[in-house]
């Protein structure tokens, strides 16, 4: 028979245990989709801003070395005396040349030897604008180029040519993606522990509340806890879900559960359940002011994480089951006991 008692009581610990982990990934589960979309949006936006600003600068450059080159009459034959100012933006990452076709090129950008290279492709119909490249590969290295022509009477005299290693744009990527990534494990980890995991714990508690002191004690502690919640937590969701929901439903679990057939009573605390969940985002909305983003507001997460919130919650009826058991034959002759000495 101990032995029998035994492994019931190793099993509801292991059950608790399961549906606890369970609950804290579904938990998860909404605020990681949300992170990876907004984490994907979001730098896929700053890649296009850093190339797009890479592009702006490389212009700038390129045309006011074209305009330097036609104010001191710089032309591919001369410009070899001028590396001075070729050389005057290396600091910030930025290359300049001074192109001709079949001239050698007068440029900045040195090889691995330390030499200046001689040669930079020019892939492109120049016309009057000049063109932009993504990928300018020049002694093995890619490079964002900008040329600009050079133009004297009508006629092009030589090309304006500004670029910048593509590898350090990439490496500053780089970087912004590390960030963001220590951002999202930050948001994953602490949002779900305060807007969902606390109030349900705290609903949980509840049953050492109701079953040891009783429905009077349990529904002051609420009332009281709730009142200061308002005043005493920031995160309004967290707040919200613990006052419209968690910090309740383990009181009125026990009458809602005495509906016959069990189907009504399972529906009611679906509806009830729903109803919270859908004030919480209301009243976080329209009372709160604290509007919905673009992937929050997007209808397929919306689906998605109104699926995972019922998951969340029929796992939760679950572990309130089990914790009622586990509390019942194992702590609460123990606590009764202490209280009444």
């Amino acid at each position: 028979m101990k032995k029998t008692k035994v492994k019931k009581q190793k099993t509801l610990k292991k059950q608790g245990c399961s549906l606890f982990l369970l609950l804290m990934l579904l938990a998860l589960a909404p605020v990681v989709l949300a992170t990876v979309i907004l984490s994907t949006t979001s730098l896929r936006l700053t890649r296009t801003n850093l190339e797009g600003s890479v592009q702006t600068t490389l212009h700038v450059t390129a045309d006011n070395l074209a305009k330097y080159c036609k104010e001191n009459e710089i032309t591919a034959m001369n410009a070899s005396g001028y590396y001075e100012y070729l050389d005057s933006l290396k600091e910030e990452g930025l290359e300049m040349a001074i192109l001709a076709d079949g001239i050698p090129a007068t440029t900045s950008i040195k090889n691995e030897n330390d030499y200046r290279i001689r040669e930079i492709p020019m892939d492109q119909d120049l016309g009057t604008e000049g063109y932009y490249d993504k990928n300018v590969v020049i002694e093995g290295n890619t490079y964002y180029g900008y040329y600009i022509p050079i133009m004297n009477n009508g006629q092009i005299t030589a090309v304006a040519f500004a670029a910048e290693r593509k590898n350090e744009i990439t490496d500053a990527l780089w970087e912004i993606e590390v960030v963001f990534m220590v951002c999202a494990v930050g948001m994953v980890i602490l949002v779900p522990v305060l807007a969902y995991v606390c109030p349900m714990l705290t609903g949980v508690l509840m049953v050492v509340l109701v079953r040891t002191f009783g429905y009077g004690t349990a529904w002051i502690t609420y009332v009281s806890t709730g009142l200061l919640s308002f005043f005493l937590v920031p995160d309004k969701e967290c707040m919200l879900m613990y006052v419209l929901f968690f910090g309740y439903y383990t009181i009125v679990r026990q009458w809602i559960g005495r509906l016959r057939p069990r189907s009504v009573a399972l529906a009611a605390e679906c509806l009830l359940f729903n109803a919270a969940l859908a004030a919480v985002n209301l009243l976080l909305v329209y009372v709160f002011a604290i509007p919905m983003d673009a992937v929050s507001s997007n209808k397929w997460f919306l689906v998605g994480f109104w699926l995972a919130m019922n998951l969340l919650f029929f796992l939760y009826e679950r572990l309130l089951g089990v914790a009622e058991l586990l509390y019942a034959r194992k702590i609460e002759k123990r606590l009764r006991s202490v209280f009444k000495k």
